[in-house]
């Protein structure tokens, strides 16, 4: 049983490597901040595979607001309209 869970969690591991692997790849020149942060990256998940990825992912996360976040304007609900008009009580 313990093998199985270590080998469950060694595949996730690397379905995680490779997916940030991907996502490394795929990205632009432009999307770094120097020259050689690409080539950096490429030792560091060759030299620091078991650690590479996490670090990936925390420099990206710091550098690159995810997409699917939206800046948030404050407007009003339909629970804000309806305690504020007399027609809602």
């Amino acid at each position: 049983m313990l093998y199985a869970v270590i080998g469950l969690v060694l595949i996730c591991l690397s379905v995680f490597w490779v997916i940030q692997f991907v996502i490394f790849i795929e990205m632009k020149a432009e999307e770094f901040e120097t020259p050689h942060d690409r080539l950096i990256w490429a030792a560091a998940f060759c030299l620091v595979f078991f650690a590479a990825p996490f670090a990936f992912l925390i420099w990206k996360m710091r550098y690159e607001p995810p997409e699917f976040v939206e800046h948030i304007k404050p407007e009003q609900s339909e629970v804000a309209d309806s305690v504020s008009s007399p027609e809602g009580m």
